[in-house]
């Protein structure tokens, strides 16, 4: 019930040709240099899109475990698609063990500067094209 059985193997192969190999040639560099930020790397275990409890653990490995927290959620599939989850409430958690100051998601919501709005835009359409 993975998605690499339910996908037919052309779409399969280009994915991972054009969307993994290039994910990770962009991404894997970034993640030496995290500049000892605390990070929450949330997977599924029953992630059928990617081998999500393999990934957070490499993740742990590469930033160091004590900067980064993996929590591996049971039952749940593709963290950020699945309806069961409830990222807030996650992340919330995850910063209470970190001693991080509560925030409120909205009362402490800083409006990002046009550039960042724009960028992300730009990020966001470039992946909808990618996805579609």
């Amino acid at each position: 019930n993975k998605v690499v059985d339910m996908l037919p193997s052309a779409t399969l192969e280009h994915r991972l040709k054009n969307w993994l190999q290039q994910g990770c040639l962009d991404v894997n560099p970034r993640l030496s240099r995290n500049f000892g930020i605390p990070t929450l790397v949330i997977a599924g275990s029953g992630d059928r899109m990617i081998p999500s409890e393999e990934e957070a653990t490499r993740l742990r490995q590469t930033l160091g475990g004590l900067l980064c927290t993996t929590r591996v959620l049971k039952n749940t599939g593709h963290a950020a698609l699945d309806p069961r989850l409830n990222m807030t409430r996650e992340i919330e958690m995850w910063g209470r063990k970190m001693s991080m100051p509560p925030k409120d998601p909205i009362k402490d919501f800083v409006m990002p500067s046009m550039e960042v709005r724009e960028n992300a835009t730009a990020y966001v359409q470039t992946i909808r094209q990618l996805a579609a």
